[in-house]
Order: C-alpha cells, then sequence, then structure tokens
C-alpha cells in the first residue's frame, strides 16, 4: 500500500480500501514504482522443446506398455503339442 501512496489503508473498511486500490491504478500502462511485473510468458522455442520432452516420456511409456502387453500374451500352441495332450488324456489345448 505504501508503494501506492495509500496512508491509513490498516484502518480502511473492506470497500474503502478496494477504492482506494482502484483509484491509484495508474491510467497509461506504467510500471507502479518498487512493483516488480511477473514474467509469465515462455518464449516458443523453449515451449516447443516442453513439448517434445513430454512427447518423448509419453511415447517412451506407451511402448513400456506395449512390451508388457506383448509378454503377457500366452505363444500359441501348435499341432503336434495338441494331439501329444489328447493322447495323454489332458484337458484340451486350444
Amino acid at each position: 500500500m505504501k508503494v501506492r501512496g495509500i496512508e491509513g489503508y490498516k484502518k480502511m473498511r473492506h470497500d474503502e480500501l478496494v477504492e482506494a486500490l482502484s483509484a491509484s491504478i495508474p491510467e497509461d500502462d506504467t510500471l507502479i514504482p518498487g512493483v516488480v511485473k511477473p514474467h509469465n510468458k515462455i518464449s516458443f522455442p523453449s515451449f516447443r522443446r516442453l513439448l517434445e520432452k513430454a512427447e518423448e516420456s509419453v511415447q517412451s511409456r506407451v511402448e513400456d506398455l506395449g512390451d508388457w502387453v506383448h509378454s503377457k500374451i500366452p505363444k500359441p500352441i501348435n499341432k503336434k503339442k495338441r494331439v501329444l495332450a489328447q493322447e495323454k488324456g489332458w484337458a484340451s489345448i486350444p
């Protein structure tokens, strides 16, 4: 509040404080002395690199998931094993 030149703000009611703050906003887009404007812009090249890293991470995890799913698929049983299982009286093998 001192930066904006508002005195007695500690004793003000809410509506008085809002009015005082609103009145202290500069008409033009100049900075208020002592207040630093946040830098929230991301440059396009750094944003692109961030997206590329995210894509690489997702791609890697999808490949890992694919490998895991592939490892859980049972191997096909050939005809010889099926015939042998039937001859021995074992449970039928698809």
